[in-house]
């Protein structure tokens, strides 16, 4: 499955609630990143998950 298909089928399952750009800590930079309806976010290039706010 493409990087589309997948994303379509996540926002579809409820597994995400949108696509974001966030600092990832372990590429040190901006990227691309699944926003989760529980506030966490994960890289979409390496998926190194960020608690949300607590």
């Amino acid at each position: 499955m493409d990087d589309d298909g997948l994303l379509e089928q996540l926002l579809a399952d409820g597994e995400i609630e949108a696509m974001d750009r966030a600092y990832c800590p372990v590429h040190e930079r901006v990227v691309a990143h699944a926003l989760h309806t529980d506030g966490s976010q994960t890289c979409w290039d390496c998926l190194t998950h960020v608690k949300g706010p607590q």
